[in-house]
């Protein structure tokens, strides 16, 4: 998904049901959820990605494409397309 700053976020939306989604810390990835996933998207539509910086979703390199604030966004972003 692109986000409007042109950064290219790799998402993962599976399931039916009422919305949940996980967001990974620093170090992982959207599969940090793959368990929780598997369970939680028999009943519910499980929305995972990659944040800007981790594979296979962009890795700019323009420092100032990072921060918290971004992220909040990101995920925002993600909420109100999907």
């Amino acid at each position: 998904m692109l986000m409007d700053d042109g950064v290219d976020i790799f998402i993962d939306d599976t399931g039916h049901g009422p919305a949940i989604i996980l967001a990974h810390e620093f170090g992982g990835d959207w599969r940090t959820w793959d368990k929780i996933a598997r369970d939680l998207s028999q009943d519910h539509r499980c929305i995972r990605f990659s944040a800007r910086g981790f594979l296979p979703s962009d890795v700019p390199v323009d420092m100032a494409l990072y921060s918290q604030d971004r992220q909040v966004r990101d995920v925002l972003a993600i909420a109100n397309t999907l």
